[in-house]
């Protein structure tokens, strides 16, 4: 991937998946946050950690994503936005020992929701 004529960004939530991204000669990268759910991703209060890893790799760190997938299966739409807004503020924490100008979520398509507090944020559902 490192050799394409193309932006290339890829998620890392560990030590591993950092060397890994380092050695292939990849760029950039997001810190992927289990945002609580549980799903994929590392801890929000590890997010700061593995991106101060992957600098001192010589990767550039864009920011942050995390994924509220199981949120979309709740039949109550008051919890859906209870949980998404849980899940965001998780994002939210992350993203602020991160650093960078992305925020990404998404997953939820019943809701219409955007992470507060990032310039930069693609929104976490659309209808």
């Amino acid at each position: 991937m490192a050799q394409l004529d193309a932006r290339v960004t890829i998620a890392v939530d560990s030590a591993a998946t950092v060397a890994a991204a380092a050695r292939a000669g990849l760029k950039e990268v997001l810190v992927d946050v289990d945002v609580r759910l549980p799903r994929c991703g590392c801890p929000p209060d590890a997010a700061g950690h593995i991106a101060d890893l992957a600098r001192a790799a010589g990767l550039e760190v864009r920011g942050v994503m995390g994924y509220e997938g199981h949120v979309v299966g709740l039949a109550s739409r008051a919890e859906r936005i209870e949980k998404t807004e849980q899940c965001m503020a998780e994002l939210a924490r992350a993203h602020a020992l991160v650093g960078g100008d992305v925020v990404s979520g998404g997953g939820n398509r019943h809701l219409r929701h955007q992470p507060r507090g990032s310039p930069r944020s693609r929104p976490v559902a659309t209808p």
